[in-house]
């Protein structure tokens, strides 16, 4: 029988179990279930639409959706088999086994390992947020060293061998522009993205949490990489020179 699995979710906020049963690609929302039911588990899918339709709206530009924290079904034993796209949005299945199929003992022991696969990515979510959080300070250490940094060059307007100008080449630098090793618009970019990837990981940990004391500490956790970010953002402000500097 297929069993709850730690849930580690792509750029895109997209899973799916390793056992996912094979089902057509065209396969209806009825032909899955009964599938499902001779597989021993009961299916029910939350759409994304419905679900968060705020966040549906504003993630679907770039198609990113890993802020989107499916709603759990009520009742128990409940767990994610996968989160993807479809015609109608994205979508998590969610699956838990058939009354008919589990004793009061097995029910407990599924309860347990859902809460040791929930422990299990909290831990991980944490040293993440630690390794994340040393990541950004190292950028920003960098991104004040490169605002210090001395240009290597001027863009000059041609060639003093006769080639095409060099205009026609890099169009997007100008003659006189200052030249930098590393942009600090390159750096800074790198700090945000890591940072908002680990904000999405600790919102998911927070959300199932289970208890408050937790959910509490995930949330300070957040807490604690806006601060990282804003302090970052309020110290990291490049000049006009620099802020589409780079090598032809």
């Amino acid at each position: 029988m297929i069993q709850a699995h730690l849930v580690e979710r792509d750029q895109f906020g997209f899973w799916t179990h390793p056992n996912y049963p094979d089902l057509a690609d065209n396969c209806s929302s009825s032909e899955a279930q009964e599938t499902l039911r001779r597989l021993g588990l009961e299916l029910q899918n939350v759409f994304m639409e419905s679900d968060a339709p705020r966040l549906y709206d504003s993630a679907r530009s770039d198609q990113r959706y890993s802020e989107w924290i499916p709603t759990r079904p009520e009742g128990a034993g409940w767990f994610v088999l996968s989160i993807h796209d479809t015609d109608n949005g994205p979508v998590c299945q969610y699956v838990r086994p058939l009354g008919e199929h589990l004793s009061p003992i097995d029910l407990d022991a599924a309860a347990e390992q859902h809460e040791r696969l929930l422990s299990e990515a909290c831990a991980k979510a944490l040293n993440q947020r630690d390794v994340a959080l040393a990541r950004v300070m190292e950028l920003e250490t960098k991104l004040a060293k490169l605002e210090k940094q001395e240009p290597v060059g001027v863009m000059r307007a041609s060639s003093e061998m006769g080639v095409a100008p060099y205009a026609d080449i890099w169009p997007w630098l100008e003659p006189g522009q200052k030249l930098y090793t590393t942009p600090v618009a390159q750096a800074q970019h790198c700090a945000v993205l890591d940072a908002e990837k680990l904000i999405a990981q600790l919102k998911d940990c927070a959300s199932h949490a289970g208890d408050p004391e937790r959910a509490a500490a995930f949330n300070d956790a957040i807490s604690e990489v806006h601060a990282m970010l804003a302090a970052g953002s309020s110290q990291a402000k490049p000049s006009t020179d620099d802020g589409q500097g780079g090598r032809p």
